[in-house]
Protein backbone atom coordinates (compact mmCIF):
# COMPACT_ATOMS: atom_id res chain seq x y z
CA UNK A 1 0.00 0.00 0.00
CA UNK A 2 1.10 3.10 -1.35
CA UNK A 3 -0.64 6.18 0.47
CA UNK A 4 -0.80 9.47 -2.27
CA UNK A 5 0.76 12.90 -0.80
CA UNK A 6 -2.26 15.23 -0.90
CA UNK A 7 -2.07 18.77 -2.57
CA UNK A 8 0.95 18.08 -4.19
CA UNK A 9 0.82 19.48 -7.85
CA UNK A 10 -2.91 19.54 -7.88
CA UNK A 11 -4.59 21.09 -10.66
CA UNK A 12 -2.15 20.60 -13.01
CA UNK A 13 0.66 22.44 -11.24
CA UNK A 14 3.81 20.55 -10.10
CA UNK A 15 4.41 19.95 -7.05
CA UNK A 16 7.17 18.23 -4.36
CA UNK A 17 7.02 15.44 -1.91
CA UNK A 18 9.94 14.58 0.78
CA UNK A 19 9.24 11.41 2.69
CA UNK A 20 11.70 10.20 5.34
CA UNK A 21 12.84 6.57 5.82
CA UNK A 22 15.15 5.43 8.98
CA UNK A 23 17.94 3.09 8.29
CA UNK A 24 15.52 0.41 9.28
CA UNK A 25 12.98 1.21 6.02
CA UNK A 26 15.88 1.87 3.71
CA UNK A 27 15.48 -1.57 1.96
CA UNK A 28 11.93 -0.37 1.13
CA UNK A 29 12.45 2.58 -0.89
CA UNK A 30 13.58 0.25 -3.82
CA UNK A 31 10.83 -1.59 -4.15
CA UNK A 32 8.53 1.30 -3.79
CA UNK A 33 10.31 3.15 -6.45
CA UNK A 34 9.45 0.10 -8.68
CA UNK A 35 5.50 0.48 -7.52
CA UNK A 36 5.32 4.23 -8.50
CA UNK A 37 7.58 3.36 -11.90
CA UNK A 38 9.97 5.72 -10.92
CA UNK A 39 13.19 5.50 -9.27
CA UNK A 40 13.30 7.67 -5.38
CA UNK A 41 16.02 10.01 -4.79
CA UNK A 42 17.45 9.75 -1.62
CA UNK A 43 19.79 11.67 0.30
CA UNK A 44 21.36 12.03 3.76
CA UNK A 45 20.67 14.37 6.57
CA UNK A 46 22.83 17.22 7.62
CA UNK A 47 24.50 15.73 10.36
CA UNK A 48 22.77 18.58 12.68
CA UNK A 49 20.01 16.79 12.46
CA UNK A 50 20.88 13.06 13.73
CA UNK A 51 22.22 14.46 17.04
CA UNK A 52 19.99 13.80 19.38
CA UNK A 53 18.28 16.59 21.39
CA UNK A 54 19.68 17.48 25.14
CA UNK A 55 17.78 16.32 27.93
CA UNK A 56 14.56 18.41 28.53
CA UNK A 57 13.17 18.67 31.64
CA UNK A 58 9.50 17.30 32.22
CA UNK A 59 6.15 19.38 31.30
CA UNK A 60 4.54 20.63 34.13
CA UNK A 61 1.14 18.09 34.51
CA UNK A 62 -1.88 19.57 32.53
CA UNK A 63 -5.48 19.97 34.01
CA UNK A 64 -7.68 17.21 32.86
CA UNK A 65 -10.13 18.37 30.53
CA UNK A 66 -13.13 18.71 31.75
CA UNK A 67 -11.50 20.77 34.51
CA UNK A 68 -9.74 23.13 31.84
CA UNK A 69 -13.21 24.13 30.24
CA UNK A 70 -15.59 23.97 33.90
CA UNK A 71 -15.08 27.35 34.10
CA UNK A 72 -15.93 28.95 30.17
CA UNK A 73 -19.56 29.28 29.48
CA UNK A 74 -21.02 27.66 26.38
CA UNK A 75 -19.85 30.87 23.68
CA UNK A 76 -16.27 30.67 25.01
CA UNK A 77 -15.51 27.53 23.45
CA UNK A 78 -11.97 27.56 21.72
CA UNK A 79 -12.77 27.80 18.16
CA UNK A 80 -15.30 30.38 18.28
CA UNK A 81 -19.16 30.38 18.66
CA UNK A 82 -19.56 28.47 15.34
CA UNK A 83 -22.98 27.29 14.39
CA UNK A 84 -24.34 23.86 14.85
CA UNK A 85 -26.12 23.57 11.70
CA UNK A 86 -23.71 22.31 8.94
CA UNK A 87 -23.08 24.38 6.27
CA UNK A 88 -24.19 23.59 2.40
Amino acid sequence: YVHRIGRTGRAGKNGTSISFACEDDAMLLEPIGKLLGKPIKCEQPPEYLLLTPPDCPPAPPRARTNERFSNRSVGNRPGGNRSRRPRS
